[in-house]
């Protein structure tokens, strides 16, 4: 990410070549494809979007039905699966509108309106900083074990709300059709200085710097599992499980967002930097990366409960199959309350008692991890 970042500084330092001839069914800078082309990321745009929207209401459905499935860190999941359900509504909504319209000459710039500006910008900025809050959990997972996380929680959502909030009313305010990745964000127009400010400021900024943290964030905590010794591996002991939840979170959306910037940098540079024409396969690979965010959160929120708490799944299905809320075991690590499954258990067991129970096998095969 941060050569992607250095990527972006250079072509704007280094000369280019002139841009395409523009089109004169567009702005005057950018040489769009044939409709057949723009009809097909479309369509990539609605498909991927509405499996999303799917398995977002599926996990949402499952928190109502089992609450122990969320407990914490999944929790701090289940916020990012609701901004990422507000982004792929933004999707659908826009690109529904750009295969159906078929009057309009353009039918993205005609539904690009300030709410759906909004809705973009909050789903993608709260979306990326609960990803940042899940890796900073492994931090202070490590260095502060037998701090509740309920006291942090608070922390988390002040800053994700308060940001995607006043960014989509920035959003909302500048709102505008980019043609070249298909969403109804801000109107950044060649030769204005916000074309910059907008993409680090509202995107690609966070995107490197919350990789960042996230890479960090796991290397630290790696390496004090792997070198932190005997009276270490017994502080965390009791928040062993939690640990190896926000470890696998971390890294499979380090990974996803990794590839995701790395995408929209190149497309940034070639298409709004350099003005060469639009091209497909870039844009395809966009549409259904950034597309798929709600279904890569749901493979991962059940790739967890899984292999880390994989009860969880078995009281879930006897509440599919009999209409009842299942008992699910109760965990002192859920910032939540301190409760789960029916909420009769109130009062869990103390977390010496808990580290006792732990094996050494677990301990160290997780360690290991």
């Amino acid at each position: 990410m941060l050569a992607a970042a250095w990527a972006v500084c250079a072509a704007d330092i280094l000369p280019m070549p002139p841009p395409s001839p523009p089109n004169d069914d567009h702005d005057g800078y950018y040489d769009r494809p044939e409709p057949l082309g723009e009809h097909a990321i479309a369509w990539i745009y609605v498909a991927a979007s509405s499996l999303s929207i799917l398995c977002c209401v599926t996990v949402l459905l499952c928190h109502v039905l089992a609450p122990g499935l969320s407990r914490f860190p999944s929790s701090l999941l289940l916020w990012r699966v609701v901004c990422d359900l507000l982004l792929s509504l933004h999707f659908v909504l826009l690109n529904s509108q750009q295969l159906f319209d078929t009057s309009a000459t353009d039918a993205g710039v005609s539904a690009c309106t300030a709410p759906l500006a909004l809705l973009a910008q909050f789903g993608l900025f709260g979306s990326l900083s609960w990803y940042a809050c899940l890796s900073a959990n492994v931090y202070l997972s490590v260095t502060r074990p037998f701090t509740p996380p309920a006291g942090r929680m608070a922390l988390y959502h002040a800053w994700v709300w308060t940001g995607a909030a006043l960014s989509g009313v920035y959003a909302s305010a500048h709102a505008g059709y980019r043609s070249a990745y298909h969403i109804c964000w801000t109107n950044a127009r060649p030769g204005s200085p916000l074309r910059n400010l907008d993409n680090w400021v509202l995107f690609l900024g966070w995107v490197v710097a919350y990789a960042s943290l996230g890479v960090a964030a796991l290397l630290y905590g790696q390496s004090r599992l792997l070198f932190g010794g005997a009276s270490l591996a017994h502080r965390l002991a009791p928040r062993l499980q939690q640990l190896r939840a926000s470890r696998l979170y971390t890294l499979v959306f380090t990974a996803y967002w990794a590839l995701l910037g790395t995408v929209y940098t190149f497309m940034y540079v070639r298409y709004e930097v350099q003005g060469y024409g639009y091209e497909r396969a870039p844009r395809y690979l966009f549409a259904a990366l950034l597309g798929s965010v709600g279904t890569v959160d749901c493979a991962c929120w059940w790739g967890v409960q899984a292999t880390v708490q994989p009860g969880t799944l078995r009281a879930l299905r006897r509440a599919l199959c009999c209409g009842a809320r299942p008992a699910v075991a109760a965990d002192d690590d859920d910032a939540e309350g301190g409760t789960s499954g029916d909420g009769d258990d109130k009062h869990p067991p103390p977390l010496r008692q808990r580290a006792s129970t732990i094996s050494d096998e677990t301990l160290f095969g997780s360690r290991a991890d």
